[in-house]
C-alpha cells in the first residue's frame, strides 16, 4: 500500500466535518403565488385533456355499439338536448 504511511496521511488536509443542518433551521422555500398559480393553471389544462380524451373514447366506444352518446364540445354544431330521446309516434 503506496499511500497508507503515516506522513501522507498527516500531510493531507483535514476536512472539517460539520454536522448536516436541520432543515428547520432556514427559512420556508416554497413557491410563489405566480409559480403556484402557473402550476396550478398546466395541471388543469392537463386534466381537461385527458377528461376529453376518455369522453371520447367513451363515446366511440358506445357508438359501435349503436348507442348515442350525449358527447358535445365547444363550437359543436348540436347540444347535448340533441340526444334526447324522441317519441316514436306509431
Amino acid at each position: 500500500m503506496p499511500n497508507s504511511s503515516a506522513k501522507f496521511l498527516a500531510a493531507q488536509p483535514q476536512s472539517a466535518e460539520t454536522a448536516p443542518s436541520s432543515p428547520w433551521s432556514r427559512p420556508w422555500t416554497s413557491p410563489t403565488k405566480e409559480e403556484a398559480t402557473a402550476l396550478f393553471r398546466r395541471q388543469s389544462d392537463a386534466t381537461l385533456e385527458l377528461r376529453l380524451k376518455q369522453e371520447r373514447r367513451t363515446a366511440a366506444a358506445l357508438a359501435t355499439l349503436g348507442i348515442d352518446y350525449p358527447y358535445t364540445y365547444d363550437g359543436a354544431p348540436f347540444g347535448a338536448d340533441a340526444f334526447a330521446a324522441t317519441e316514436a309516434s306509431a
